[in-house]
C-alpha cells in the first residue's frame, strides 16, 4: 500500500532482518489496496514456491477489549484470520443468555503457549465471579457446565512465541442432546450418555477412583510419602481418625511401621505415613490399603470408590547419612571401664543403627602405634549403639595413653554416615566422670530448643581418693 514500501520491515522475508514470514501468518494492511513484489537472485536455489489468499474485511478478527455473546449456541474463538493468534493482548469473552438455565461449554481445539499465555475463565459475568477454570498449554479442557447463564472468559498473551489458540462452542445447557456433550468418553444415544470404561457420571465427567501414583520413603526415612493421582475424601480421617493409620491401612501393614506410627493428610492428594520406633518396614515392601474408603474429594453418590490395593514402596530419591553422636568419657581414669555410647546418632528412620566401632592408634608421649590385637580386635567386633571395654583390655596400656576411637554406621537401606572420631586421654589421678551429652556440632532451626545435659559420676572409692587427695583433680 502507499503506507508501506516493499522494504518494509514488518512484511520483508528477509533471513539479514530477522523478519521472515511464517507460513499461516495473516497480515493486516490498514488500506484499500496492496501490491507484492517478488524477486528471485539468478544463484536462488529454486524451491516449492508460495501462495497467497487475500480478502477484504472490516474487522481484523483479533479479540480486543470485550466480545459479547447472548444467542444460545455459538462460537468464541481468540483469532478469525490465519492460523496463530496475535501476540501482546488482553482481551475478554462474555456469554450472556438470558433464557438459559445453564451454559454448556465445549472446546473445539486448545494450543497456547505453555507458562506464558492464559486463558481464565469465571463462573459469572465479570472477573469477581468464581474462578472456575486457568488454562495453558496444549491440553484441550473438558466440557464444563456454568452455574448460571453467564461465563466471562479472559485471554491473555504475552510479546513471543504464538501458537494457534483455541476455539469453543457454547450452548444453553438445554439444548444439547446429552449432558456435557459425554465429555468426549461416551456415546449420546437417545439423550443419555453410554459412557466409556472407567468413565462415570451423567455427562461420563467424573474420572475412575483416586489411585495412588507412588509410596516413596522421605529422604530422611522417617516418613512414607504416599501420592494419589487426585484429590481424595482422605477416607474420612477427620477429627479424631485424623491420625489413625488403622482407618486406611490393613494390619498387616501397620504391624510393620512401628511403635506409635501416624497417619497425617497433608493435602487431599498426599498421605504421610510417619514411622514409630523399631519400624521393620523397607524398600520394595508392600503397604496393603482397605478398599471401599477412598473417593475423589466431594464425592456425589455417582462418584466410584477405591478398590483394595497394595503398593510397593520405593527408595528415597535423595536419602540423607546417618548422623553418629557418641557420648562418653574425654579423660578415663586408670582401672576403670571405659563406655563410649552412639544411641543419641540420629536420621536413623527410627530403627537401630548397624555401628562399625575401631580403635585406629594408641598414643604415649607423642608416639602413636596401632593397638594390639586383643583391644585392636575386639573393638573392630562390636556392632551395637554402646562400646563396653573392660578395664581388663586397658591394663595392659599405661595410665597416661591416649586411645583414638572412630565409629561410623549404616542404615536399614545400606547408607554409610559419615566416620566420627573420638579421643580418650588417660589418667593416673582419682577423677569424677563427667559427661555432657550430645555432638560437639549440632546444626539447629532458628527456632528449635537446643538441650544439653551432663550428669557426674563419682563411685565411693575414688571419692574417698579425691577427698583424702590434697586438692580438686583437673578435668
Amino acid at each position: 500500500s502507499s503506507e508501506f514500501t516493499y522494504r518494509s520491515d514488518e512484511y520483508l522475508d528477509n533471513i539479514f532482518t530477522e523478519t521472515q514470514i511464517v507460513e499461516g501468518t495473516a497480515l493486516f494492511i490498514p488500506s484499500t489496496h496492496a501490491s507484492l513484489r517478488f524477486v528471485v537472485s539468478n544463484s536462488a536455489i529454486l524451491r516449492s514456491g508460495w501462495d497467497i489468499e487475500y480478502l477484504t474485511v472490516t474487522d481484523t478478527g483479533i479479540c480486543s477489549g470485550t466480545a459479547q455473546y447472548t444467542d444460545v449456541q455459538g462460537y468464541i474463538q481468540d483469532h478469525i484470520y490465519g492460523d496463530f493468534y496475535a501476540s501482546n493482548r488482553e482481551c475478554s469473552f462474555l456469554i450472556q443468555v438470558p433464557t438459559a438455565r445453564q451454559i454448556t461449554v465445549k472446546f473445539e481445539y486448545f494450543d497456547l503457549e505453555e507458562g506464558f499465555d492464559f486463558l481464565e475463565i469465571y463462573d459469572g459475568n465479570g472477573w469477581n465471579a468464581e474462578l472456575i477454570g486457568f488454562y495453558s498449554g496444549n491440553e484441550v479442557p473438558l466440557p464444563f457446565i456454568s452455574s448460571g447463564s453467564s461465563l466471562y472468559f479472559t485471554f491473555r498473551t504475552d510479546g513471543s512465541i504464538v501458537n494457534r489458540g483455541f476455539k469453543i462452542f457454547y450452548s444453553d445447557a438445554d439444548l444439547v442432546e446429552c449432558p456435557l456433550f459425554c465429555s468426549g468418553f461416551g456415546e449420546c444415544t437417545d439423550g443419555e450418555c453410554i459412557c466409556d470404561s472407567g468413565r462415570y457420571g451423567l455427562g461420563c465427567e467424573i474420572l475412575p477412583a483416586p489411585v495412588a501414583d507412588e509410596a516413596i520413603f522421605s529422604d530422611t526415612l522417617e516418613t512414607i510419602v504416599m501420592e494419589f493421582d487426585k484429590d481424595t475424601n482422605r477416607a474420612g480421617m477427620f477429627g479424631e481418625l485424623s491420625t489413625d493409620c488403622s482407618v486406611l491401612l490393613q494390619q498387616s501393614t501397620i504391624s510393620t511401621l512401628g511403635n506409635g506410627v501416624r497417619c497425617v493428610w497433608r493435602d487431599d492428594r498426599t498421605l504421610l505415613i510417619r514411622l514409630g520406633n523399631e519400624a521393620t518396614i523397607r524398600v520394595n515392601d508392600i503397604i496393603s490399603v482397605k478398599g471401599g474408603l477412598l473417593q475423589e474429594s466431594n464425592p456425589t453418590e455417582e462418584h466410584p470408590i477405591t478398590e483394595a490395593f497394595t503398593i510397593h514402596v520405593s527408595a528415597p530419591i535423595s536419602p540423607e547419612k546417618p548422623n553418629v553422636v557418641i557420648i562418653g568419657q574425654t579423660v578415663i581414669q586408670a582401672g576403670r571401664d571405659l563406655i563410649l555410647d552412639a544411641s543419641a546418632s540420629f536420621i536413623t528412620g527410627g530403627r537401630t543403627l548397624f555401628y562399625y566401632w575401631s580403635l585406629d592408634e594408641v598414643c604415649l608421649d607423642g608416639v602413636c602405634t596401632i593397638p594390639g590385637l586383643e583391644l585392636g580386635g575386639y573393638v573392630s567386633v562390636q556392632h551395637g549403639e554402646e562400646l563396653f571395654i573392660s578395664r581388663n583390655y586397658l591394663i595392659d596400656y599405661s595410665p597416661l595413653t591416649e586411645f583414638r576411637f572412630s565409629c561410623y554406621a549404616r542404615n536399614f537401606i545400606g547408607l554409610n554416615s559419615e566416620p566420627v572420631n573420638y579421643i580418650v586421654s588417660g589418667s593416673d589421678k582419682p577423677l569424677p566422670v563427667i559427661v555432657i551429652a550430645g555432638s560437639k556440632v549440632h546444626l539447629i532451626d532458628y527456632d528449635e530448643d537446643l538441650l544439653v545435659r551432663s550428669y557426674l559420676d563419682v563411685d565411693s572409692d575414688s571419692f574417698r581418693r579425691i577427698q583424702e587427695a590434697d586438692g580438686c583433680p583437673s578435668v
